[in-house]
């Protein structure tokens, strides 16, 4: 049986630019890198939650699909108290914001900005 969520894995273009948008802009834990199946990872670890980020495979540069178009997991997404002051401050630190404002439902507010390799993290204020 399922016990407890660990990590999510993602493929990565290059560690610098995860680093800089994760740790710089988002404010992530940097765990360092660790060896894996014989490649270094990347290991950040953001809200409580572990991300690795693996190298492409060797010899291979796989497409960043934008996340409007990937099949899988195109976005992650974390609460905020306040959206607007959020943005504002990820913003000051580099964020590219991938879409306005959104109101989904009546107690929901979101924003996405785009992150390496096509991703996108999503920030959500409820409003209940």
């Amino acid at each position: 049986m399922i016990q407890e969520f660990h990590h999510i894995h993602f493929r990565a273009s290059s560690f610098d630019e995860v680093r800089a948008f994760y740790c710089g802009v988002l404010e992530a834990e940097d765990l360092g890198l660790v060896t894996l199946a014989g490649a270094e990872h990347l290991r950040l670890k953001l809200a409580g939650q572990i991300l690795n980020f693996a190298p492409d495979a060797p010899g291979r540069v796989s497409p960043a699909v934008p996340a409007t178009e990937r099949l899988g997991i195109y976005h992650i997404a974390f609460t905020v108290d306040n959206l607007e002051k959020s943005c504002a401050d990820y913003e000051s630190r580099g964020a590219r914001f991938a879409s306005d404002v959104l109101r989904p439902t009546d107690d929901l507010k979101v924003r996405f900005i785009q992150a390496p390799d096509g991703m996108h993290v999503e920030l959500m204020e409820l409003l209940t």
